[in-house]
């Protein structure tokens, strides 16, 4: 690359200096001419040559001063023989290298060609008249070696300066490049595209939305999940590099001018309820330089909550149904061992008529098919804890009356009973006992109490807190928080007080909407 540069400069270098010397030439040839007509153009002089008085050619070329480039003058006859010369010089001797012809016809005649000291010279020959007959020629020299060797000095003293420039324009460029290259982690412009096509592709295809702004606001990045749930899929070719303003309301939260870093903090934004986290960038100094939010609509948030705690919840009462089926299995086949098979039959019987007459009792209060399986998993799971399940018989839930879904009702429930449960095994009371109680007028009811130590003043208003929890471990916070949001999208009421029992009582109101054509 350095070659091939080198050479593009060389040759324009080259035919940077023909032209110029070609207009050097041209301007000695010029000044040489002009001065052997000025000379010649001297009445004194046309007579001086006419009578070959080579004394009164010098007497009247003393008062001659040249320009400084003019090498010589010389004056010749009819002959070519030279009359005179400035310098001395072959006076007496004939003529070398010269067009006598055209000069004798009236020509003036410049070339270059050697002198009588073999030396190169720019020449300018003009004739001579006197009263209409041509008697001599007057001839003018410039050293063509003198004459160009300033253009020389010149010439190189650019060239040197280019080669200066290239290699210094070379070596910055080296920099440069591998500078860029560096910010570029070395990679090839394909690479990055192929990487920022990949960028954008794992960012789609992330389920949360995620945007990403610059110290100035300015907007990075919105992935697709970002702009439907923002509603700005229309804007997706404008959104990059467009102020936050222009796209979010409020920007509050989006702003990197915010402090903190935060975690599944709810927001408003462009009429959406977010569950949102903030993060912020910094560069290698330290210097924040921009901020990354995720974030993912309420609703879809609570509800895969719902699905994740349903499923934990029937992964623990399943545990509990099968404890207890292992456990009457163990009865019935070590009943079966001692040979002892009419007691086995009674146990069989007693235990299928208890589970008869539970699910006849269940089913007649609560005509919601989810709602008795729960409730039956849970008489199990407390049977296994050692604690008292109570379900009032006065409870009645009908599915066509109630004001939120079964999943929710059954998250609620779950969930409450699954509180009830914890708190009773971590206090170890005398009495380990749960009531139930559930029923719909105006209001659907649900109350919850138990024989645990209770919910302290200061905590009643932290427990429905999303992830506020006192246990060990993870997945934790999250039942109560659900409740809370469950309830108050309905317009319903919780109120946490002191049970008769000694523990904690949860009392929920939800209003039952009734359609008039019920």
């Amino acid at each position: 690359m350095l070659f091939a540069a080198f050479c593009i400069v060389l040759s324009f270098e080259f035919i940077l200096y023909e032209n110029i010397n070609s207009v050097r030439v041209d301007s000695m040839k010029s000044l040489a001419l002009s001065q052997a007509k000025l000379i010649a153009s001297n009445q004194n002089l046309r007579y001086a040559v006419y009578n070959e008085d080579s004394a009164m050619l010098s007497r009247l070329m003393e008062n001659y001063e040249p320009p400084g480039n003019i090498d010589y003058v010389s004056v010749s006859n009819t002959n070519q023989i030279r009359l005179f010369h400035s310098e001395g010089r072959g006076v007496g001797q004939a003529l070398v290298n010269v067009d006598f012809e055209k000069v004798q016809s009236g020509n003036d005649v410049t070339s270059i060609s050697t002198g009588i000291e073999n030396k190169l010279l720019i020449k300018a020959r003009v004739p001579v008249f006197y009263n209409g007959r041509f008697s001599g020629v007057v001839s003018v020299g410039i050293n063509y070696d003198k004459a160009l060797s300033d253009l020389y000095q010149r010439y190189w003293l650019i060239f040197i300066l280019s080669v200066s420039l290239l290699l210094a324009f070379f070596i910055f460029s080296q920099r440069f490049v591998s500078y860029i290259r560096n910010k570029m982690h070395h990679q090839s412009p394909q690479e990055i595209e192929m990487a920022l096509k990949l960028r954008q592709g794992i960012l789609n295809t992330v389920f949360e939305g995620v945007a990403a702004v610059d110290k100035e606001n300015q907007i990075l990045v919105f992935n697709d999940s970002a702009l439907r749930d923002l509603h700005i899929l229309d804007a997706r070719e404008k959104v990059q590099g467009s102020h936050i303003s222009e796209y979010i309301y409020p920007t509050d939260f989006f702003d990197v001018h915010n402090d903190g870093e935060v975690t599944n903090q709810a927001i408003t934004c462009n009429g959406e309820i977010l569950i949102a986290n903030r993060k912020f960038m910094f560069d290698a100094q330290g210097n924040k330089t921009g901020v990354v939010i995720s974030f993912k609509i309420k609703r879809e948030v609570e509800e895969l909550e719902q699905i994740i705690n349903t499923a934990n919840n029937d992964k623990e009462n399943l545990r509990a149904i099968i404890h207890e089926f292992n456990n009457q299995m163990s009865i019935v086949y070590g009943l079966l061992q001692m040979e002892k098979y009419d007691k086995a039959m009674d146990f069989i019987r007693s235990e299928h008529k208890s589970k008869q007459s539970d699910i006849y009792t269940f089913s007649k209060s609560f005509q919601v098919p989810t709602l008795v399986a729960l409730i039956l998993s849970k008489v199990s799971r407390a049977k296994e804890l050692g604690v008292t399940l109570e379900v009032d018989p006065l409870c009645t839930v009908n599915e066509n009356y109630l004001p939120i879904s079964e999943n929710e009702l059954n998250c609620i429930i779950g969930n409450l009973l699954n509180n009830a449960f914890e708190s009773i095994v971590s206090s170890e009371p005398n009495e380990k006992l749960v009531r139930l109680y559930i029923s719909h007028g105006n209001d659907l009811i649900i109350e919850v109490e138990d024989s645990g130590n209770g919910i302290t003043k200061s905590d009643v208003d932290k427990i429905f807190d999303r992830e506020y929890t006192k246990k060990d471990g993870p997945n934790h916070g999250i039942g109560l928080n659900l409740i809370k949001n469950i309830v108050s999208e309905a317009n319903g009421t919780i109120i946490v007080d002191e049970s008769e029992l000694g523990g904690a009582l949860f009392s929920i109101y939800i209003p039952v909407i009734i359609n008039q054509t019920d």
